[in-house]
């Protein structure tokens, strides 16, 4: 668990452009599901290439379900990674793997450019083999590694979150007229809740 935690960490620092990507298909996903929860049609979402992410939902105007769906990116990622290390403790690593590779599927159907679904498939596919095809620690390795990215990125994520008018923040704060930077201390403090909690699952 210590290798790959540390694993993780190098991982967010010498391949960040990969584990941004992988993090705001999550991220974005995030919009997409709780767009769909609520009863909104979903147009699309897309990773550029720099990692940037956007979703398309249609708009039905102010209400709670526009504070969820703008609210629920920056968390995504790191409560993924928390159910993931409740996977993990319970010894479900296939369960923990076919999850990534069925989540990952479900967001071609709204997937937009040729890169997002490159990205897309080719992380699919990595998880994908390694469930069919890797031996037992190859496995657990890879899906530890998963889980402590999900981890780790989502709380680097939310910190580096930005305030403003277009970011998810500034739309809180124009649907709430709650600071921004108050929303964007509650990504963070949902992120290192999450850390904390699965890194106590992760090594008991």
């Amino acid at each position: 668990m210590a290798a790959a935690a540390v694993g993780a960490l190098v991982l967010l620092v010498a391949a960040w452009p990969a584990v941004g990507a992988f993090l705001t298909i999550a991220h974005e996903a995030g919009h997409v599901a709780a767009a769909v929860l609520t009863g909104r049609r979903v147009l699309f979402f897309e990773v550029t290439d720099g990692n940037a992410g956007r979703t398309l939902s249609e708009d039905r105007g102010w209400g709670p379900a526009r504070i969820l769906i703008s609210f629920v990116g920056y968390v995504t990622p790191p409560l993924l990674g928390l159910g993931g290390a409740a996977l993990f403790a319970a010894g479900e690593i296939l369960p923990l793997l076919w999850t990534a590779v069925f989540l990952l599927v479900l967001t071609l159907a709204k997937a937009e450019r040729e890169w997002t679904m490159f990205v897309v498939l080719l992380m699919a596919g990595a998880t994908g083999y390694v469930a069919l095809y890797g031996s037992p620690v190859l496995r657990a390795g890879f899906a530890a590694g998963l889980v402590w990215v999900l981890l780790f990125a989502g709380v680097y994520d939310a910190a580096g979150s930005t305030s403003t008018e277009s970011s998810d923040a500034g739309q809180l704060f124009r649907n709430t007229l709650i600071p921004s930077l108050l929303w964007k201390g509650s990504f963070i403090v949902v992120a290192l809740y999450c850390l904390v909690k699965g890194a106590q699952l992760m090594v008991p």
